[in-house]
């Protein structure tokens, strides 16, 4: 069995796929599955991904949506491990060989890293907040989500055994699973080092969908308020 299962939802990622995948199977450590998810693509991303000959990539097609895919991930994951990854970001080389070593050192559940920021017409930066073991997670999620997504590897047992799945909540469905694990205890750790590469762009998100996530965001942090009797 791999050690790590690297999941990487993607629909109509013609234009990055190919970095996002190099960047993935060119890492220092190579004991992993990297399993694509395809959601009914209409572009050339089918075509470019199976252009990969390298037998640790797995991709899964059909129309179920990015959490769904996401879910599916756990699901099939056979990996200790599961990492996270978009498929317009690219890996650090040492990125899973980093997160590995901090994963087994520290007995973590969930460890995600600063990013590198960076588009066209962006001027790269590194972006990192927290750093270490993040004390009173629940607490800190009270304000905001402090866990960059695409950065993260999981403990797949701690999902597995607490029946963990990300919910139909758009754009802030890792706030929500982050309330989750934190109310079952799981620790969270933040390396200071920029792992991943994640591309920004001015078209990214819409106003309409910042309007979206911020409003979905006050409900989660409602919640935690509720919680803890707050």
């Amino acid at each position: 069995m791999p050690k790590v299962s690297v999941v990487l939802p993607v629909k109509n990622g013609e234009k990055y796929i190919s970095e996002a995948v190099q960047s993935t199977i060119q890492q220092s450590f190579d004991d992993f599955e990297l399993l694509i998810f395809d959601d009914d693509s209409t572009d050339r991303t089918l075509q470019i991904v199976n252009s990969f000959q390298d037998k640790r990539i797995q991709i899964f097609t059909g129309k179920d949506g990015f959490i769904a895919n996401l879910n599916k991930g756990i699901d099939v994951s056979r990996g200790e491990f599961i990492a996270r990854m978009d498929a317009d970001d690219i890996m650090n080389p040492v990125r899973l060989e980093t997160q590995v070593n901090i994963m087994n050192n520290y007995n973590i559940d969930v460890c995600g890293s600063w990013l590198i920021m960076f588009g066209d017409g962006f001027e790269p930066y590194v972006h990192g907040i927290f750093e270490g073991m993040v004390e009173n997670p629940i607490r800190r999620l009270r304000h905001s989500n402090f866990m960059p997504h695409p950065s993260v590897m999981m403990r797949r047992s701690f999902l597995i055994k607490h029946d963990l799945r990300y919910e139909n909540l758009p754009h802030v469905e890792d706030y929500k699973l982050w309330f989750e694990v934190a109310k079952k205890g799981g620790s969270f750790y933040i390396e200071p080092t920029a792992l991943l590469a994640y591309r920004i762009s001015e078209n990214q998100i819409t106003n309409v969908q910042k309007e979206e996530i911020s409003l979905m965001s006050r409900l989660i942090q409602k919640e935690v308020n509720k919680y803890l009797g707050i």
